[in-house]
């Protein structure tokens, strides 16, 4: 799909990636600054970096998360009706930023355990479930993308295999972490 592409050749998907990592890194900068003014400087947390942090976290996380379902469910490789993009998108960006508000709502109840401990409480429950349920999503975009290729297709096949366990292994960390503290605390 050239109309996806710039002059540069980079596609939407590049742009997006690109701006989740640069987003990323820009909040851990401001979850340092604040670390650097407790631990150096005042002895006490500056809840505005505290917020900022959430925030540009949470909106690079959609950012991948966004990425991952829609090329999961082949975009810009293999979408061939517009139907599909009408179906997915408003789906994705739900439970994309359903995180943001999440982790808002977590946030809104700080306390000495859940500002150290994001995901030992009952929201931080809801995103690690909604992790999960993306994985399935994820899984049956794999498979509906795969289907979808013809035996000639063998180099996007491999692709998509390549892709499936990135994407598992991403999406499953948050998960795995969780419950290997959970048993062995």
């Amino acid at each position: 799909m050239d109309k996806d592409k710039d002059p540069a050749g980079n596609t939407w998907t590049k742009y997006i990636l690109k701006a989740s990592i640069w987003v990323g890194i820009i909040s851990l900068i401001f979850k340092y600054i604040d670390h650097l003014l407790y631990a150096y400087v005042s002895g006490w947390h500056v809840d505005l970096l505290d917020a900022l942090y959430l925030v540009m976290q949470s909106i690079s996380d959609c950012a991948i998360l966004f990425v991952i379902l829609f090329v999961a469910f082949g975009w810009t490789i293999s979408f061939n009706r517009h139907m599909d993009f009408d179906i997915w998108l408003p789906l994705s960006l739900f439970s994309s930023f359903s995180f943001i508000v999440i982790g808002l709502l977590n946030k809104s109840r700080d306390n000495w355990h859940s500002k150290f401990h994001v995901y030992d409480t009952f929201a931080g429950y809801i995103m690690i479930a909604i992790r999960v349920v993306l994985l399935t999503v994820f899984a049956y975009g794999i498979r509906r993308s795969i289907n979808q290729l013809s035996s000639k297709d063998v180099e996007l096949k491999k692709f998509f295999i390549q892709f499936a366990v990135f994407g598992v292994s991403y999406l499953l960390f948050l998960p795995f972490c969780m419950a290997v503290v959970e048993v062995f605390s």
